[in-house]
């Protein structure tokens, strides 16, 4: 039951902003879960929602066309430096990335908002790609260099929440591949990650519905703040694991 409930949270959290279903599931999760199991478990819960958030932000193939040179980027980055950071203390590198989310969030909330021009989209989705890839493959997390780009773009509501389920969905499924390959994703455990997305997925639904509702405004500003706690959240990871 706990973990039905840690997962609804997460999952209307992942329906507002796009965002936040990794870091709120298995931060809650932890409190009464082994943190390896909760993580394992939030493995398909994480696929099924990112992909089917794809769906909420248009054409798949629009943002493949538009925003290939992050994805291709990513990907190999994050592989490769996930092979070669066995060694690295991963409270560190996310405790650095923490304090770096902290301060975008804050920047942008002080209302100095770091644009990126047209003439500059294609670099910076480069180095956004870079970026995302060596986030993945050193902390799991990919969101933070994305949203970052995003924010700097102007991009809607509705843009937003496709780009990031489509990069997040694909970048997941290795990990489930590697989860199920090592036996950590396996029977009851497999069944019980699948079941528990139902929950996810409900209260991702309805996230979205409320979420479509927020002014383009009021949602930048719900966003930054979003940001802010998913920076404070990662500090704490590091501090308190």
């Amino acid at each position: 039951m706990l973990i039905v409930l840690a997962v609804s949270v997460a999952g209307g959290i992942k329906g507002l902003f796009g965002v936040g279903f990794p870091t709120a599931a298995i931060t809650l999760c932890s409190l009464f879960l082994d943190p390896k199991l909760a993580v394992v478990l939030m493995s398909i819960p994480i696929l099924v929602l990112n992909l089917v958030q794809v769906g909420f932000g248009g054409s798949p193939f629009h943002t493949l066309r538009k925003y290939w040179p992050i994805l291709a980027l990513a990907m190999p980055v994050g592989g490769v430096v996930g092979y070669f950071s066995a060694g690295v203390p991963k409270d560190v590198l996310v405790a650095i990335l923490g304090a770096l989310v902290v301060c975008f969030a804050l920047l942008n909330l002080g209302q100095w908002v770091p644009k990126i021009p047209d003439r500059y989209d294609r670099p910076a989705q480069v180095v956004t790609g870079t970026l995302s890839g060596l986030a993945a493959g050193l902390t799991l997390i990919w969101a933070p260099p994305l949203m970052a780009y995003l924010l700097g773009r102007d991009s809607g509501r509705k843009e937003w929440i496709g780009v990031i389920g489509l990069l997040l969905g694909i970048g997941t499924i290795p990990v489930v591949l590697g989860f199920m390959a090592n036996g950590s994703l396996g029977g009851s455990t497999l069944l019980l990650s699948a079941l528990i997305s139902i929950p996810a997925l409900v209260f991702q639904v309805g996230g979205e519905l409320i979420g479509r509702r927020i002014q383009p405004d009021r949602f930048r500003l719900y966003l930054l703040w979003m940001f802010l706690v998913l920076g404070l959240s990662l500090l704490g990871r590091a501090i308190f694991a």
